[in-house]
């Protein structure tokens, strides 16, 4: 495997007459395209594993919050951590921890109606690194690669919540983003060294729809929700600038993400008066990139976590785990671990969050993905 690594990536990175297929240097050894993992909203969300998604405790992925005055943000630290790619060439390198925004929201009860408004990024993964392709040194002059990859899609919203019956019902109306950037430098003997860069964005309107309950004493209610989003078709178009031995120039680049269904269901029980459990499993449709000719394919997830507060203690305890998987994408199960701690001070309330994901690459050395958030919610 790693003796093959050294050509196998200089071939993805030659021109070849085909069909539809994604551009140079977009190639499934160097980035995860078309796949890509959830990042949590919130610490409150990154610390429980993301098994409150479909809770509405926050609207991100299910607008039917509980009526509430209140703003809050989280910013986020990321660590992603190429094992594979350490593992298969030498004098590896990469640019270590990033910061970045996770997501933000507000909300205002208007009479029975909770109004919401959220920005999410739930699509987030940024790598730059460099390295001396193969290990094995009696091949010859090594090729220095240089990679420098971000995937971003986000989600702005705005929603509304009313009570019906015992249940409370909420729809919301989305702008979703996407905006990709891919680039490589290539120091070797092939005809393809040299720098090469693609990049593409779009945006479309979606929607979100969810309902909540809380069955059981109001004391220690069992709370069940449930939410289904809509993946707008997204038309994405940019360019590709090659400066390389062979070919030189700029064409540009139009892609077509089909639309999908995501949603779940999440549930948390109290188990005695200072513990409650909380779970979620949830799915999202597959989606084409046609004009790339790849598929990101039908995904699944399950979480478990557990939540510690005793009513007397200003602090909460969380913690949790699970596995994610997805078909079709070089990157096709993670599994999901998390710990958090919560403050209220007075009427504000600080939460710190850390989710760490391993990576599987079949027939690879796990990576890692680690991200730090720390959410401040104020009324």
């Amino acid at each position: 495997m790693r003796r093959a690594l050294a050509p196998a990536l200089l071939l993805l990175s030659i021109p070849h007459p085909a069909a539809a297929q994604a551009p140079i240097p977009i190639n499934p050894i160097t980035s995860s395209f078309p796949g890509a993992y959830t990042s949590p909203p919130s610490a409150l969300s990154a610390s429980l594993a993301l098994s409150d998604r479909w809770l509405a405790n926050e609207p991100f992925a299910n607008p039917a919050i509980a009526p509430t005055t209140a703003v809050a943000a989280s910013p986020m630290l990321m660590l992603l951590s190429r094992q594979d790619l350490s593992a298969n060439n030498r004098e590896f390198s990469d640019q270590g921890v990033t910061a970045d925004f996770a997501g933000a929201w507000a909300a205002l009860p208007i009479g029975r109606v909770a109004v919401s408004a959220y920005f999410w990024q739930p699509v987030l993964r940024s790598e730059s690194n460099s390295y001396q392709v193969g290990t094995d040194v009696s091949l010859g002059p090594p090729a220095t690669l240089t990679n420098d990859i971000t995937m971003r899609e986000w989600i702005a919203g705005f929603g509304a919540s009313v009570p019906i019956a015992c249940v409370r019902l909420g729809a919301a109306l989305e702008w979703d983003g996407r905006d990709d950037s891919y680039s490589l430098h290539e120091e070797s003997g092939s005809p393809s060294a040299g720098d090469s860069r693609v990049s593409f964005s779009g945006n479309a309107v979606g929607a979100q729809f969810g309902a909540r309950a809380a069955l059981g004493s109001a004391e220690r209610p069992i709370e069940i929700g449930a939410a289904a989003r809509y993946l707008p078709s997204l038309e994405l178009t940019g360019t590709q600038t090659l400066n390389q031995i062979d070919t030189v120039g700029t064409n540009p680049v139009t892609v077509t993400r089909a639309s999908a269904w995501q949603g779940g269901v999440s549930a948390r029980v109290p188990l005695g008066s200072t513990f409650k459990l909380v779970m979620a499993s949830g799915t999202a449709g597959a989606q084409d990139w046609t004009g790339f000719g790849v598929t990101s394919g039908r995904s699944f997830e399950w979480k478990i976590a557990g939540e510690f507060h005793d009513a007397r203690d200003p602090w909460t305890l969380r913690f949790g785990g699970g596995q994610e998987q997805q078909d079709g994408v070089p990157e096709p199960r993670a599994g999901v671990y998390s710990i958090g701690l919560g403050w209220r001070l007075k009427n504000t309330t600080v939460d710190v969050g850390l989710l760490h994901r391993t990576l599987d690459r079949p027939g690879e050395p796990t990576s890692y993905d680690e991200r730090l958030l720390l959410s401040i919610r104020v009324p």
